[in-house]
């Protein structure tokens, strides 16, 4: 605590001070025989002289005790040692003397009632005097008690309770004079207080009939009593004795008693009735206690001893010591007594040796704010100017007295008392300087500032002048007084603006001036009482004031729209804060809490003040002002805190902590409606549900864009796009309307705003979409009658739904009504009356008028509401109408369930036809079987799914045994079968196939062996069993058959058991060609080598040439050796090539490097070369059909080079050879090849209308001609240039691929494939074959021309190729891992190996056997060659049949060459180079016919496709 002053006029003895209520004056007394009057500031306001002393006293002060009266404007003294009693007056200084009528008595206590009115004074005999001082009487009372009397205390009740040495306590009347009590005591009492006992546990109240005393230090003891009654309650609190006497106890708080011993300890006891005596706080302070004294306004206890003052606070929830106040005096200062001003803000210290010391224990609350700056009372004598925003000190201002009202304004401020203000500037160099000085006529109550000018409010009138006075101008030259004359007004309260001067009166009455020149701008009248305080937003016009009956309230002067503040206070606010930098937030202050306010000013629900929170604050603080969040409070001391607010504690920027707690910022920032702050924490977060409260949020305040943000940002795609189609909308009223439907909120608010908006309509669009039809009605006979036909139609259509069929069918009639007073067309009034009527029929059948209701629907027409009325009269029981109502809205299978449930079966009949309930055609069949109408029974047996009864029914009745036959056959009934099977072995029938197979179907197996075996009819029964997946004893059919000798059918049976050797002996049995493909295709399914061998021996022995190669090759490729088949096909290509078959030959090496392709095995390098050497030659034809010469003669120039690999066709091919080089410019290469032709064994053969022109060409050549360059083309690996047909590359010896449209070298860049057959091609080459003639030249398949695309990375499909061959090598031979084939089972091998051929059991019909399986030709895949270990396409791949193996498509092709062979010798066909169809089985094109002599040489571009070259 800082000290104020210290009173050392008193003399060396011990001292005796008292402060009057006000704690303005303070009286003291000390060894000499005056008491002084001191003002607040310590200063010597007056002085009393004491007469001298009659009696001699001890040491002590001169006066025995002081006190002020209630008002504190007289002061009673007690001089020791004398029989009279001196009350002096504040307010004129005079003394007045009470003399005694007891002579020779001193007066040892005196008190003023609680009124003033009276003093009492009691003698050291007992007796007592009562001073009445408003009538100036005093009246003795003798024999109160019979020794001293030694303190006493009032009541409220003027009930006077004094304490004497007679160990007595008496209650006497104040009024009468009598005593009204009395109790004993057990010792001797020092002081006697009112006693402020708790009650049930509820808040302490003051008993005007309870008291405590100290009795000799000993215990407190507390008495309650009843004056009119003998009913006490005593309580006698006695502590630890261990602690010494009792020196003091006092009263505070809420109950409790706190007693101070003589050894330094501090007692804090409990009055409450179950903690009565508890000690709730017990502590040892000083070494010695002498004084107590207790500070109610801040809660504080001063405990006084030895040369120390401890501070102990009890306003908390604890009680505690406030060190930091402590009074630490020197060694030999010794503390007397202690004691408070009422408002604690100063604490006396009155010690042994005179001297009286005042410290400033709190300052008082006087402080003003403007803007973030706040000025307030630091000193008794000093104002401080802090600029809140950096808690910056600006200025201080010595002032000369201590103020009791301030003012601030942006640049002066302005304090006072009474009516005297000092103006001082606070900005620029001159700050704290005094500018003006003002005494008004009346106290100032409140002073506000602005810039230029003061507003001050002397009693009831507001005075405006400047702060600043023009030297020589009077003071009072340009002052205003409010409010204006004319107008009566009593003014209560004063505010100032930056731009306003706002006034409130005693009627309530809201007034604003411009702050500028006071001209008047707003006047509002409040109904609700006078105003008290007003709290106007630091920079806008909204404000907040308090009424007297305690109301709150926020004021809108633009619209005067008065907003209720919802805070439940306890009592009056304290003070009401608007925070600087948020102007929608204000904070009420009242004792210890704070409530932080908001005010909305746009919402859907319009304006709106709500409370975000309540929080307590401790006594010490007082709430200054708010700026961001921040109360910022003056402590006791004068010392500045802030308080951070609950409601923004997360939203402070410089809150680190707050910074990583994005969700909490998030909610702190919504609740506050800080947007933008929240959109930014919603970022960090990234979580759809705080995305969706910002939305909300951010539509309750009507702010569109952002919550479409919000809502993009969460995803709501519906949300978006409605809000975007109402975010044009300027209309508030409507804009809030629309919101309010989409939150799904108060539809009569959102109603109430559409109705006030500029489209009063959307209420009714509202409430039609919600289908509220009764209120949308009303809306529509305001605001669009033209819609009432439509709304009675839609209620009258939820009243039907609800069962209000009567009044469903008034609002049907409404609206037919309405419809038939339309002024303006409707564009649905047809259907819309159609509806009614529909409504209106279905309600007459529900309330039983069933003709008149059925009459409306026949004429509507409608099946809609023919199946509607028929639902009705089924619940009504009305099958018959039900029915025919059903049967005419097409609900045929109601229809004919209803009939047939009443037996109407002749109705029900022509509908069946439409029925596809089993269960209904099930009872209809019943029905008609019983009728005996057994065909319409069978038919509606079989529609209904009973086959069984079909069955029945073809054997029975309708002797339809074929019927019976298919049915069982197609739903594999094992009773219906059973029944069949003994229908088939009857006498009479004798099918004993047909029993075979329905034994079979019905599981009986046994029965139908011994039928097949007994009746002949074992091939029905291996048929139907290997058709079937059931499992059976084939090896006892195969024994059937062996023991017959039908070979063929039991190695079939043999094969079905998987006894594949077995199988395979008894096929060799039999010499025939197809049983032994028989047996080569078990070797490929089983993958068994030593039937493989042994089939190879057989063939070998039995076989001779081209027939036992073609077997020969069959069987390698069974068993895997694709090498050793390989070189087979070469040598079979090689007998059709010598023989002139080059088409059937190049077949044979084209699917053999398919089929080797297929199976990821490398074909070998001299297959490679053959099928490119006879494609060579075959594509000549399609090279001149589409005029490129060139390249067909570069084409037969590669087959001549081999000619002899074409000995039937040697002439023919020279011939053409050299026809094509003459054509394309090759004149040394026809040359060379017409020297060749000319040679004898050639010359004689040569066609005689060629042979003079080829003689002379030799004869005669042309010794300039010059042979065209072959076109160089880049390698597609290293990109070395090379001949185009030249196909291994010279650089980096890799074989090129060959392209499949010219035979020449593929080109990188237009990469394309064959979609059949995947060989690689020239793309755009390639569409010109196509083009001309649909087919691809290689493997002879019709190909779009749009089908061919080029490939983008053709070098790793060759890649790709390459790994494929390396993984199929096994044991570094090429081959494949057979064991990973698909197991095939013994029954399905067979069903692959037999066909129609003699001897097989598939060679008979049956309706059951299954069809052979057709010959396969499998296309596509991709061939490769290979060089240095990459594989090259274009030469060639086969795919292969799933299950087949390889060798099937072998097998299949080679018995198309075979059969094509055999073909074009029956019809004789003796051309050496047959044609394309014919290799195909087609007609036998012309042989190759040599241009006519004329024409020799010249370009072959417009000849028809007949006359160019057919080299086949």
């Amino acid at each position: 605590m800082r000290q104020l002053f210290q009173v050392n006029s008193l003399g060396s003895g011990p001292s005796l001070f008292e402060w009057n209520k006000n704690g303005t004056y303070l009286a003291a007394v000390g060894s000499k025989r005056k008491v002084c009057i001191f003002d607040r500031n310590g200063r010597l306001y007056s002085e009393v002289h004491l007469p001298a002393a009659e009696f001699a006293e001890g040491e002590s002060p001169e006066a025995a005790q002081l006190q002020w009266d209630p008002d504190g404007e007289q002061l009673a003294i007690i001089p020791n040692g004398n029989t009279v009693v001196l009350v002096w007056s504040v307010v004129n200084k005079d003394v007045k003397k009470i003399d005694t009528d007891f002579k020779t008595q001193v007066f040892t206590a005196m008190a003023w009632s609680r009124t003033g009115k009276y003093l009492a004074m009691g003698t050291a005999k007992g007796n007592l005097l009562i001073y009445n001082c408003h009538e100036r009487k005093k009246t003795p009372y003798v024999g109160k008690h019979v020794s001293k009397i030694v303190c006493m205390v009032w009541t409220k009740d003027d009930m006077l309770a004094m304490a004497g040495m007679d160990l007595m306590v008496s209650i006497t009347s104040a009024a009468t004079g009598e005593t009204v009590k009395g109790f004993s005591l057990k010792q001797a009492p020092t002081e006697i207080h009112i006693a402020n006992v708790k009650g049930d546990g509820k808040t302490a109240k003051e008993y005007d009939t309870s008291f405590s005393i100290n009795q000799s230090g000993k215990s407190v003891y507390v008495m309650e009593f009843n004056y009119g009654g003998t009913e006490e309650k005593v309580i006698d609190i006695v502590l630890h004795e261990g602690w010494g006497n009792i020196e003091k106890h006092l009263w505070f708080g809420d109950g409790y008693i706190l007693v101070a011993f003589r050894s330094g300890r501090v007692v804090a006891v409990s009055t409450l009735k179950h903690e009565i005596s508890e000690e709730v706080y017990s502590e040892r302070l000083l070494e010695v206690c002498t004084t107590i004294s207790s500070s109610p306004a801040y809660g504080r206890i001063a405990v006084g001893g030895s040369n120390s003052v401890r501070i102990l606070e009890t306003s908390g929830p604890t009680f505690a010591e406030n060190k930091t106040d402590a009074i630490d005096l020197q060694p030999d200062q010794i503390v007397q007594q202690v004691g408070w001003t009422q408002d604690g803000q100063v604490l006396t210290v009155a010690l042994t040796n005179g001297l009286i010391m005042s410290f400033l224990s709190t300052l008082p609350v006087v402080f003003d704010y403007q803007s973030s700056k706040v000025i307030y009372l630091t000193s008794l004598q000093e104002m401080t100017l802090v600029d809140m925003s950096n808690r910056g000190v600006t200025s201080k201002i010595e002032i000369e007295s201590e103020p009791s009202f301030c003012g601030l304004g942006p640049n002066h401020a302005a304090v006072g008392m009474n009516n005297q203000v000092w103006f001082y500037r606070t900005s620029g160099r001159n700050a704290g300087q005094l500018v003006n000085k003002r005494e008004y006529l009346g106290s100032v109550s409140v002073i506000k500032l602005s810039a230029t000018h003061a507003a001050v409010l002397i009693e009831d009138k507001v005075l405006v002048h400047p702060i600043e006075v023009a030297p020589g101008a009077a003071v009072d030259d340009f002052d205003k007084l409010l409010p204006p004359p004319g107008q009566v007004q009593t003014l209560t309260c004063l505010m100032v603006t930056d731009t306003f001067i706002i006034t409130g009166s005693e009627q309530g009455t809201i007034s604003y001036y411009l702050a500028e020149d006071v001209s008047p701008v707003n006047e509002y009248r409040h109904e609700g009482g006078a105003l008290l305080r007003m709290y106007p937003q630091p920079s806008g016009a909204r404000m907040v004031f308090e009424d007297d009956q305690g109301n709150i309230n926020l004021f809108n002067p633009v619209n005067d729209q008065v907003l209720p503040v919802p805070c439940d206070l306890t009592g009056r606010a304290d003070n009401i804060m608007w925070d600087v930098t948020d102007p929608h937030v204000f904070v009420i202050a009242e004792q210890q809490a704070l409530h932080v306010m908001l005010y909305v000013p746009v919402s859907i629900s319009g304006p709106r003040v709500e409370l975000l929170g309540k929080q307590s604050i401790h006594s010490t603080h007082s709430p200054l002002m708010v700026i961001g969040g921040s109360v910022q409070c003056r402590l006791k001391n004068g010392a500045l805190d802030a308080v951070i607010l609950d409601t923004h504690r997360n939203v402070q920027s410089n809150d680190a902590v707050a910074k990583n707690a994005p969700g909490k910022r998030f909610s702190q920032c919504l609740k506050l409606c800080r947007l933008k702050a929240a959109w930014e924490s919603a970022v960090l977060l990234r979580n759809n549900d705080a995305w969706r409260q910002l939305g909300v949020v951010a539509l309750e305040m009507l702010d569109v864009e952002m919550a479409i943000a919000a809502y993009r940002m969460q995803g709501d795609a519906s949300m978006v796009l409605s809000l975007e189609r109402i975010k044009h909308y300027e209309d508030k009223n409507l804009l809030a309307g629309h919101i309010i439907v989409l939150l799904d909120k108060d539809q009569n608010q959102a109603q109430e705003l559409f109705l006030r908006s500029s489209q009063p309509k959307a209420a009714l669009e509202m409430r039609k979409d919600l289908k509220h039809w009764s209120k949308a009605l009303k809306l529509a006979e305001k605001l669009d009658p033209d819609n009432i036909a439509h709304i009675s139609k839609e209620h009258a259509a939820t009243l039907e739904m609800i069962g209000e069929y009567a009044q469903a069918s008034n609002h049907y009639h409404q609206a037919l009504e309405s419809l038939a007073v339309q002024t303006t067309p409707i564009p649905d009034a047809t259907a819309l009356s159609d509806s009614c009527k529909a409504g209106i029929a279905r309600c007459l059948l529900q309330r039983g008028d069933l003709r008149q209701g059925r009459s409306i629907a026949l004429q509507l027409k409608s099946q809609q509401l023919y199946k509607e009325c028929a639902h009705i009269l089924e619940g009504l029981s009305q099958y018959g109408d039900a029915a025919e109502m059903y049967e005419r809205a097409g609900q045929y299978e109601r229809a004919a369930s209803i009939y047939i449930q009443t037996k109407n079966f002749a109705a029900a009949t022509p509908l069946m036809a439409r029925i596809s309930s089993s269960k209904l055609q099930l009872q209809f069949a019943k029905a008609k079987e019983q009728e005996g109408k057994y065909s319409e029974a069978a038919a509606a047996f079989e529609a209904a799914g009973d086959m069984d009864a079909v069955v029945r029914l073809a054997l029975g009745p309708l002797h339809m045994p074929q019927r019976a036959y298919a049915v069982v056959r197609k739903t594999r009934s094992a009773d219906a079968a059973w029944n069949l099977a003994e229908y088939c072995l009857r006498p009479t029938t004798k099918d004993y196939e047909g029993a075979v197979e329905f034994l079979l179907v019905a599981g009986k197996m046994e029965q139908a062996f011994d039928v097949a075996q007994n009746k002949g009819a074992m091939d029905t029964f291996a048929r139907i069993l290997m058709s079937t997946t059931q499992p059976a004893d084939y090896g006892r059919i195969a024994h059937y058959y062996e023991n017959r000798g039908e070979y063929i059918k039991a190695g079939d049976m043999w094969c079905a058991a998987e006894e594949y050797s077995r199988a395979v002996q008894l096929y060799l049995k039999v010499n025939d060609d197809a049983v032994l493909d028989k047996a080569i295709r078990i070797v490929e399914c089983t993958h068994n080598r030593q039937l493989g061998v042994q089939i190879m021996d057989y063939v070998n022995a039995e076989k001779e040439g081209q027939i036992r190669d073609e077997y020969n090759f069959k069987l390698n490729v069974a068993m895997g050796q694709f090498l050793d088949a390989a070189t087979y096909a070469l040598e079979l290509a090689r007998f059709e090539q010598e023989e002139g078959n080059y088409r059937i030959a190049h077949s044979k090496l084209f699917n053999t490097v398919r089929q080797l392709e297929e199976l990821h095995v490398k074909p070998p390098q001299e297959l490679m070369r053959s099928l490119i050497l006879l494609h060579s030659y075959t594509l000549v034809k399609s090279l001149v059909a589409i005029n490129d010469h060139t390249t067909a003669a570069r084409m037969l120039v590669r087959v001549a080079r081999n000619i002899s690999k074409f000995p039937k066709h040697i002439v023919p091919i020279l011939t053409s050879t050299i026809i094509e080089c003459n054509r394309a410019g090759l004149k040394k290469s026809a040359f060379e090849y017409a020297a060749m032709l000319m040679r004898p064994e050639y010359r004689d053969q040569v066609a005689v209308k060629y042979k003079k022109k080829i003689e002379l060409m030799v004869r005669k050549p042309d010794k300039d001609a010059e042979e065209v360059e072959e076109p160089m083309v880049p390698c597609v690996f290293c990109s070395m240039a090379g001949p185009e047909t030249e196909l291994q590359c010279f650089s980096c010896q890799n074989i090129i691929p060959v392209d499949v449209a010219t035979g020449k070298r593929v080109l990188l860049e237009d990469w394309g494939e064959c979609p059949c057959c995947h060989f690689a091609c020239t793309r755009q080459q390639f569409m010109r074959i196509l083009q001309a003639e649909s087919r691809c030249p290689m493997c002879n398949e019709e190909v779009p021309v749009e089908s061919v695309q080029r490939l983008t990375d053709p070098l790793a499909k060759l890649k790709a190729q390459q790994e494929k061959y390396e993984a199929a090598l096994v044991d570094g031979v090429p081959g494949v891992d057979l064991g990973e084939q698909p197991r095939i089972s013994g029954v399905e091998l067979a069903k692959m190996t037999s066909g129609n051929e003699s001897g097989s059991i598939w060679g008979s019909s049956s309706q059951l056997a299954p069809q052979k399986p057709a010959m396969i030709e499998v296309r596509g895949g991709t061939g490769t060659a290979s060089k240095g270990g990459l594989q090259v396409p274009g030469f060639a791949g086969m795919g292969r049949t799933p299950g087949m193996g390889g060798v099937s498509v072998v097998s299949a092709v080679t018995k198309m060459d075979m059969a094509s062979k055999r073909a074009s010798e029956s019809n004789g066909a003796q051309s050496p180079m047959p044609s394309q169809s014919q290799a195909y089985g087609g007609a036998a094109s012309q042989p190759y016919s040599p241009l006519p002599p004329s024409n020799f040489g010249a370009p072959a571009s417009g000849r028809r496709r007949a006359e160019m070259p057919m080299v086949e």
